[in-house]
């Protein structure tokens, strides 16, 4: 993994938390190197597959079949995370810790997780 994707709808302003807090790359989908704003899902996961990121967005409606889908057409991600429609940043990094704690490198892959871990 070489981060985190941020899908556009989640603020913005956690980006610099979670990057600084985890000492990882953090990108958001609208910045300069990341897939622009409006991109579909497909498209976003596909980039987080060029490019090693792992996807955190808060799209259970849609995000699982899109994943599906990219799963079934041979292609992989090194994971999806689905945040609660209610969850803030402080319970965000306290799982992203969790997971960067116990997940063993490559660990993730391909799969989607529900976070909060339960």
């Amino acid at each position: 993994m070489n981060g985190y994707l941020l899908d556009e709808h989640l603020p913005s302003s956690w980006r610099a938390r979670i990057a600084s807090d985890l000492q990882v790359d953090v990108w958001m989908v609208g910045d300069p190197a990341a897939p622009p704003k409006g991109t579909p899902d497909p498209d976003v996961l596909a980039w987080c597959e060029d490019y090693g990121f792992i996807l955190i967005t808060r799209d259970r409606r849609t995000m699982p079949g899109h994943l599906q889908t990219h799963l079934a057409g041979g292609g992989h991600v090194p994971g999806v995370f689905i945040l609660r429609p209610d969850m803030g940043l402080r319970s965000t990094l306290a799982e992203l810790r969790l997971v960067a704690a116990a997940a063993l490198p490559g660990e993730l892959g391909d799969g989607l997780w529900c976070l909060p871990f339960q």
